[in-house]
């Protein structure tokens, strides 16, 4: 459900080059007329997009992705290690170079752009009472392309099953309760300086699935909703992984952004 320089560059972003975020301190009030103002229109047209760059950056980022599935646990003991380190150090547990290293490192400051897939389309914003869902607008006809094609309607149907409450600012998707968000502030290689909401869940079990119990799945989710200084767009970004005892089931990360129409 995600084009591949997607996958490989937003992954290493996320994993290499954690955003750097400042949670403001507004009262609960306020960050709720903030949050039902991000979603005061009836309409929304979305964009799926990715991320692009060069072929051998894109190889680069799919070997760094693969060496860090394959040692999780490391990695994840590394970067507790690293915690004020923005990138991390190299380290040869990363299956590169420490000179293809600095050339992605390079290139992800000065060489990406975001690049739209498919064509866009409209989603209705829902209000009943406190609670925001979102619902397909029209019939959309999209790309001939199979794998935009599959992009899009993963995106919509990811929030088809998204519930936002704007007095508590909790949210859930997938059925999954992610809990309450704070408007916050930021800034990242990717976006530049941004602002907006985001929510996490995640469960560790699922480093370790095959010790759930029969009929239990497990989820990591983390959606954000943020205007980026730097493209002069509202991005949207879901990452979904979840498993039971045999393995992960669903592994996705989709971009796009959106705006009133």
């Amino acid at each position: 459900m995600m084009t591949r320089r997607s996958c490989f560059w937003l992954g290493c972003f996320n994993l290499l080059w954690p955003i750097a975020i400042s949670t403001s301190g507004f009262a609960g009030d306020e960050t709720s007329a903030k949050l039902a103002n991000l979603f005061s229109t009836n309409q929304i047209e979305v964009q799926p997009f990715e991320v692009t760059g060069s072929e051998e950056m894109e190889r680069i980022a799919a070997t760094l992705q693969k060496s860090i599935r394959e040692n999780f646990l490391w990695y994840r003991e590394y970067v507790v290690q690293n915690e004020n380190a923005k990138p991390l150090p190299y380290h040869s547990n990363f299956g590169i170079s420490e000179a293809e290293y600095k050339a992605f490192l390079t290139e992800i400051k000065k060489g990406i752009t975001l690049a739209p897939i498919g064509k866009p389309f409209a989603m209705r914003i829902v209000k009943n009472g406190d609670l925001i869902t979102f619902e397909e607008f029209e019939k959309t006809q999209d790309s001939n392309d199979p794998e935009p094609a599959k992009l899009a309607i993963g995106i919509r149907k990811l929030l088809t099953l998204t519930t936002i409450n704007v007095k508590t600012t909790d949210a859930s998707v997938l059925r999954v309760e992610l809990g309450g968000s704070k408007w916050s502030e930021g800034e990242g290689k990717l976006l530049g300086k941004f602002k907006g909401f985001g929510w996490k869940v995640e469960d560790d079990r699922l480093v370790y699935f095959e010790d759930l119990p029969e009929n239990t799945v497990a989820a990591n989710i983390e959606i954000s909703m943020l205007y980026s200084d730097k493209w002069k767009k509202m991005c949207g970004n879901y990452r979904v992984r979840t498993g039971d005892r045999e393995g992960i089931k669903v592994n996705l990360n989709v971009d796009f952004w959106f705006s009133v129409k």
